[in-house]
Formats: structure tokens, sequence, C-alpha cells
């Protein structure tokens, strides 16, 4: 399988992928892993455990942002 990272640097390579947003949850806390998903342009960045509102607040802030342009 892949890891987040990959998934996001082929999801990236779609057509429209770039228009796509993207959360990343994840138990990895390695700046290595933040770093690379920044570069490749993720929305927000989670560690587990995480609160449900943060999510919340994370994605309902996106599509505020989506909306608004």
């Amino acid at each position: 399988g892949m890891e987040g990272p990959q998934v996001l640097e082929f999801i990236r390579l779609l057509p429209k992928g770039k228009e796509i947003g993207v959360i990343m949850l994840t138990a990895e806390r390695a700046t290595a892993t933040f770093a690379s998903a920044h570069e490749l342009g993720i929305h927000a960045y989670l560690d587990k455990p995480f609160s449900p509102f943060k999510l919340t607040e994370i994605v309902g802030g996106y599509f505020d942002r989506k909306t608004s342009k």
C-alpha cells in the first residue's frame, strides 16, 4: 500500500488534482512527513488522536474559504 504523502503525490498528478482539498490525519509525528505533505499542498494536518470538534472546525473553515472565492 501507499503512505499518505504518496497518495497525495498521486492526487496532485491528476488533471484537477491541485483543486482537491486534502486534510491529512496521521499518527505520524515526524517533521519530515509534515514538511513533505505541506510541500504537496495539504490544507490541514491533524495528529491522532484528534478532537472531532477540531476536525469539524477545519473542514468548515476550508469550505468557507472555497465559497468566499
